[in-house]
């Protein structure tokens, strides 16, 4: 079992592997062997979640953010080796169980879990994933996009068509989340269609939207910056 000096030093040497040193299937096993310390730590202290491993405990990183970062990393590596997409799965579901309610990384973690399954080549079961999660939670904005950027951005031979009907099945809630970038992603693929048409109505949409949307941001809401972190542990003063 690592101590915890040890797992908070494999965290700092994966950021140096993977951004400074551009290693990113280096700097993902590092940190995959932090994971595992970590899951130790949490077990043995009877800590339920991210949030109260973070608590508990100082690290020269946010815990929170680690384990995002790694999520993101992991799908990264997958582009070099494969293998790296079937890590990811299994990470994703690891993590899942332990986000307690931080509502953010669950939803980050299980557009990333879907679309490595997307990049294995099992659109079914990302189908079913994406399928099983807005069923739950069908004013899931970016469930939308992350499940229409897979036919639109991960295949050799896009299917805008495909991708478009998803993104107008979410457009279609008046409670939709995230409706601003929902649209934002229907302009994109409408244009890829070559609908001009549609691509000006979303558009139009969109100028409705930006014109009464007047953004508070948070501690707890996802970073404007995009990182999909919260926005306290990323760009906050």
């Amino acid at each position: 079992m690592l101590s915890l000096a040890e797992i908070d030093e494999k965290v700092q040497q994966g950021y140096i592997k993977i951004y400074k040193e551009k290693n990113c299937t280096g700097g993902c096993d590092l940190w995959l062997q932090a994971w595992e310390g970590l899951k130790d730590v949490m077990e043995t202290e009877r800590l339920p979640n991210i949030d109260a491993l973070e608590d508990k405990y100082m690290w020269q990183q946010f815990i929170s953010n680690y384990v995002q970062d790694l999520e993101m990393e992991l799908k990264n590596a997958g582009t070099e080796e494969k293998t790296y997409y079937e890590k990811h799965i299994t990470y994703c579901r690891e993590l899942i169980d332990r986000c307690g309610r931080d509502h953010l990384m669950l939803e980050n973690t299980r557009r990333g879990m879907a679309e490595s399954y997307f990049c294995l080549g099992d659109h079914g079961e990302s189908d079913r994933l994406f399928e099983e999660w807005l069923q739950a939670d069908p004013d899931w904005g970016w469930g939308y996009i992350g499940w229409a950027d897979c036919y639109a951005w991960l295949l050799k031979k896009p299917l805008y068509d495909k991708a478009c009907g998803i993104l107008e099945r979410g457009l279609s809630r008046p409670g939709l989340r995230d409706r601003i970038k929902t649209v934002g992603r229907a302009i994109k693929i409408s244009e890829k269609l070559g609908d001009a048409g549609k691509a000006r109505s979303y558009r139009q949409e969109k100028q409705r939207l930006s014109s009464v949307h007047v953004e508070k941001i948070g501690p707890n809401d996802p970073c404007p910056c995009g990182s999909g972190k919260k926005h306290k542990k990323c760009c906050a003063p």
